[in-house]
């Protein structure tokens, strides 16, 4: 089954058990498309990019990646509030299609009887609405999440 990670609406994939609610900030800038360049015409290399201006405001989406031809690998994560998730697809103008998504499961909580990621195939990873951030705002905590997404084996 395919779902879509609504990166402008901040939500997950039901399947993935994850529900956020949209941040105030984007809620009131649901209708801007702040996306100029399409994903396709980046250079290879990393990127950042956020649903706000501000690199570090809590509670709003972020997604860096690193762009090699028409495939990613990235993290999108919420700001201080510990939800990320992994991705792996390819690039499209606004969105990564055909994603294969890892999100932490019950191991990462503390249980024992779970490995530490839950995988989904085919996802859609919607970018439309981000804005292009300087990779040199990215928060540290991030850039140590975004190198255990890029060594993430997704079978």
């Amino acid at each position: 089954m395919k779902s879509m990670i609504h990166l402008t609406l901040v939500t997950f994939s039901a399947i993935a058990g994850i529900a956020i609610a949209p941040s105030p900030a984007k809620a009131e800038n649901a209708d801007r498309d702040t996306m100029t360049q399409p994903l396709t015409e980046l250079s290879d290399g990393t990127h950042f990019y956020g649903e706000v201006g501000d690199p570090k405001q809590g509670g709003s989406a972020y997604s860096i990646f690193t762009k090699n031809g028409e495939t990613v690998r990235g993290i999108y994560y919420i700001y201080q509030t510990g939800n990320i998730t992994c991705y792996r697809g390819k690039v499209r103008p606004k969105a990564i299609d055909n994603a294969d998504v890892a999100t932490p499961s019950r191991a990462a909580y503390g249980f024992s009887d779970a490995s530490p990621w839950d995988f989904y195939q085919n996802e859609t990873v919607d970018l439309e609405g981000f804005q292009k951030l300087a990779t040199a705002q990215i928060p540290d905590t991030a850039i140590d999440e975004f190198k255990e997404c890029q060594n993430l084996d997704y079978r």
